[in-house]
C-alpha cells in the first residue's frame, strides 16, 4: 500500500533468478501504456530481491471467475470483455510487441469492471525477434521479416479465440475447433477465423489487421470507442454473484518502499 492509500501489486523475484527474459519483461512492461494493459510503475532491488510495483486487480483473474461468467450466459458481457482484449492486442501490435502467452490467468478484472492484460513474462519486442533471427547474417530480406512478424502476431489472435471459446456458455473450455452447439453463427465464424490453420489467412494477421477483428459481425453492436473511453458501466454488466478477493486475508502489506519521486503516481 502506497502512502497515499492506493494499493498496488508487488512482484518479488530473487535477483539470482532475474535472467534475460525477466529483463525483457521489465523493459516491455515499462514501455507499454494502455488502459487495457497492466501498468508497471516502479522497480527496485533490495536484499537480493528484485521488486516490481504494478496495478493491483481487486477482482483477480478471469480464470477465477470463468465458470461464473459462463453460467451468467451474457453474450454482451463476453463481447465487451473480448473487445477490451482486442484493444490491448491492437495496442501491443502497434507498438511492435506480442504477448505470446495470452490466457485467462493473464486477464485481470479491476474494481471498475474493466479488464487489463498482464504478465509479460514471455512477451517479445518484434524488433528483437528479427534481430535474433538475423544473427550473424546481419540482415534478412523483407519477406522473411514479414513472415516472422506474422507468425508471432498470429499466436496472439489464436489465443483470443481460445479465450472467447473458454468463456462461452456451456463450452467448459473446449479445445480449438470444437465449439459448443448453442453458440451463434457469428461467434462460431469468428472463432473459426481466429483459429484458421493458415497463419497468413488468420483474421487479425491479414492486411486489415485488428480492424478486421473489430469489424467482424460478432462485434457489430460493440462501440469500440466507448469501450476505449470506458463510458460503458461494466460493473453493471458483471454477474451479481462474482466474488471479490479478500484482500486482508490474501495480501501481504508493506510500507517499506524506497523514498523516490519516481514512485509518485
Amino acid at each position: 500500500m502506497h502512502r497515499n492509500g492506493r494499493i498496488f501489486a508487488m512482484k518479488d523475484q530473487r535477483c539470482a533468478a532475474v535472467d534475460d527474459r525477466a529483463v525483457k519483461e521489465r523493459r516491455i512492461s515499462h514501455a507499454l501504456d494502455s488502459p487495457f494493459l497492466v501498468k508497471t510503475y516502479y522497480a527496485f532491488e533490495k536484499d537480493l530481491s528484485y521488486y516490481t510495483i504494478m496495478d493491483y486487480a481487486e477482482w483477480g483473474s478471469l480464470k477465477e471467475h470463468a465458470q461464473t461468467i459462463r453460467d451468467f450466459k451474457s453474450e454482451e458481457l463476453l463481447k465487451l470483455i473480448s473487445a477490451q482484449v482486442v484493444l490491448a492486442l491492437e495496442y501491443m501490435h502497434a507498438c511492435f510487441c506480442v504477448h505470446m502467452d495470452l490466457k485467462l490467468n493473464d486477464i485481470l478484472l479491476f474494481c471498475d469492471g474493466y479488464v487489463k492484460v498482464g504478465d509479460f513474462g514471455v512477451a517479445q519486442a518484434l524488433g528483437d525477434v528479427i534481430f535474433d533471427f538475423a544473427g550473424k547474417r546481419g540482415n534478412i530480406d523483407q519477406q522473411t521479416s514479414r513472415t516472422l512478424i506474422a507468425q508471432k502476431v498470429a499466436m496472439d489472435w489464436w489465443a483470443l479465440g481460445s479465450l472467447i471459446n473458454e468463456l462461452l456458455p456451456d463450452s467448459g473450455g473446449l479445445p480449438a475447433g470444437h465449439y459448443p452447439k448453442p453458440a451463434g453463427n457469428d461467434v462460431t465464424d469468428l472463432l473459426r477465423k481466429l483459429h484458421e490453420a493458415s497463419i497468413l489467412e488468420r483474421i487479425g494477421v491479414m492486411k486489415g489487421g485488428s480492424k478486421d477483428v473489430k469489424d467482424h459481425a460478432w462485434f457489430k453492436d460493440v462501440d469500440f470507442m466507448e469501450v476505449y473511453q470506458k463510458k460503458i458501466p461494466m460493473r453493471e454488466k458483471l454477474p451479481p454473484n462474482l466474488e471479490r478477493r479478500d484482500l486482508i486475508r490474501t495480501a501481504k502489506f508493506t510500507s517499506n518502499f524506497p523514498t523516490t519521486d519516481y514512485f509518485e503516481i
